[in-house]
């Protein structure tokens, strides 16, 4: 089991810790399990009471599925709004997540460099 989001880091009671992720309050998330890994998107609530800071990020979470521990967050330029899916073309693995809402949606695809690319 693994928190979703690292969760109240600059809470007061918490200064001076060495936490592990705590976790974030969501109000929609949606999971892609593959072979080898969890995606999951999420949409966080929004707090009138948080003091203005940052914007909440825009992650996709990338879990390995057989140890749990959190191997990489993806910026989106958008809140992921459905499940992540999956799908091959020409040999090619990519990760696909519908974004935004009303006229701001989008399809947003991901995958890796392939391995003859150097990338």
């Amino acid at each position: 089991m693994s928190a979703v989001g690292d969760g109240p880091r600059d809470h007061p009671l918490l200064r001076g810790l060495n936490v592990p992720p705590l976790g974030e309050r969501l109000q929609n998330i949606s999971v892609l399990v593959t072979k080898t890994l969890v995606f999951v998107g999420t949409v966080p609530v929004a707090d009138p009471q948080a003091p203005p800071g940052p914007r909440a990020r825009k992650l996709i979470y990338v879990f390995d599925k057989s140890t749990g521990a959190r191997i990489r967050d993806i910026e989106l330029e958008a809140f992921s709004v459905a499940a992540p899916m999956t799908y091959m073309h020409r040999g090619k693995q990519y990760i696909v997540v519908a974004t935004g809402m009303g006229p701001n949606s989008e399809w947003m695809a991901l995958t890796l460099p392939s391995p003859s690319s150097g990338q």
